[in-house]
């Protein structure tokens, strides 16, 4: 999915560079959605679908910090998650609504996250200047979240890459180090 990318949608006068990218997916049923789009430019989160040459919005929402990051859920392209520096947001319906789900986390210079799939349960992991957090199943303010790898030294986080090859490899590309 996503052999091609293209400039999706011209940022107009004022707004900034693209911040944060997620596309494609499946839905409910397994079905490929390689056309599923969400992206923002700063607090400028758009959803929508893209055929490779042009972009269709389907919701923008104004968010009150810059987006820095974008996962959508494995197995339902219509739910995703986005972090600006200290909140987790979360949609269930394609982009129309978000809603804070990263309450307890109470974040600390969020800078990535990445949603995976593990023994059916979905799974949310979050880098921040201290490391990693993780929740399963975060769908509410009330979610649960844990550090993951403790005992590691706290180190930045700047982006999260899941590995199926051994089941819940999870990397951490700024120090290349598995968190176990």
């Amino acid at each position: 999915l996503g052999a091609t990318v293209r400039d999706i949608s011209p940022a107009a006068a004022g707004e900034s560079n693209v911040t944060a990218l997620a596309f494609g997916g499946r839905n409910n049923d397994g079905s490929a959605a390689p056309n599923v789009v969400f992206f923002a430019r700063g607090k400028i989160l758009r959803a929508g679908t893209s055929n490779g040459a042009t972009f269709t919005q389907a919701f923008q929402t104004v968010m009150p910090r810059n987006i820095v990051d974008i996962a959508i859920v494995p197995n339902n392209a219509k739910v995703a998650y986005a972090v600006d520096a200290r909140t987790v947001w979360r949609t269930a319906d394609g982009g129309q609504t978000w809603k804070d789900v990263g309450k307890e986390l109470k974040g600390q210079d969020l800078r990535s996250v990445e949603v995976v799939r593990v023994d059916g349960k979905t799974v949310v992991l979050v880098g921040d200047r201290r490391g990693v957090f993780r929740a399963v199943n975060a769908e509410s303010e009330h979610t649960t979240w844990r550090e993951y790898g403790r005992g590691l030294a706290n180190a930045p986080v700047n982006d999260i890459h899941y590995e199926n090859s051994r089941g819940d490899d999870v990397r951490s590309e700024e120090h290349t180090s598995e968190l176990q």
